[in-house]
């Protein structure tokens, strides 16, 4: 017995939300299994490419796995001096711009000068929230190391996978 529309309707509505919803709570967990299929997939003729030259399964899933770390660790020392740079220089300049902008502002504007100004309240509280978010996203910076490890895992770890699984014939 088959439903009407209306209800079939409702029931895939009824579906796709609660997919939806459980996709969106789920998403930074399941972000590094969907990235590593996803380079899996665009890695499988590599390794079949590594097969022809006469490389067995596991040695050319070993080659990319290598490959991969060694690209990744050279990334690394290249890019992270640079940002830390770029982060100091900033930590650095920004005081004194933000003073520049107070400069130029009492220099433009006189009302700001005064203490029950509402655009002075306004740029103080500004730059309070600047100071506070940005002590924030350094602690939370610190503490989703761990998370960016097992990232990096599940990013290494599943393009081996299914090179291995394409080996012994799961596809």
């Amino acid at each position: 017995m088959a439903l009407p529309i209306q209800q079939q309707a409702k029931y895939w509505g009824i579906t796709i939300a609660v997919t939806a919803i459980v996709l969106w709570y789920l998403g930074d967990v399941l972000l590094p299994f969907v990235l590593g299929a996803a380079i899996a997939y665009f890695l499988d003729p590599v390794a079949d490419r590594l097969e022809a030259l006469g490389l067995s399964r596991i040695a050319a899933t070993a080659v990319i796995t290598i490959g991969a770390v060694i690209m990744f660790i050279v990334a690394a020392v290249i890019i992270i001096p640079t940002l830390v740079q770029q982060t100091t220089n900033l930590f650095n300049v920004a005081p004194v711009m933000f003073t520049k902008l107070q400069g130029v502002l009492a220099e433009n504007v006189p009302s700001i000068m005064d203490e029950n100004s509402a655009i002075r309240g306004a740029l103080s509280s500004v730059g309070d929230t600047i100071k506070e978010k940005a002590r924030a996203c350094w602690v939370r910076r610190c503490n989703l190391r761990p998370r960016f490890l097992i990232s990096l895992c599940c990013l290494s770890l599943f393009p081996s996978l299914r090179c291995i699984c394409c080996w012994i014939g799961i596809r």
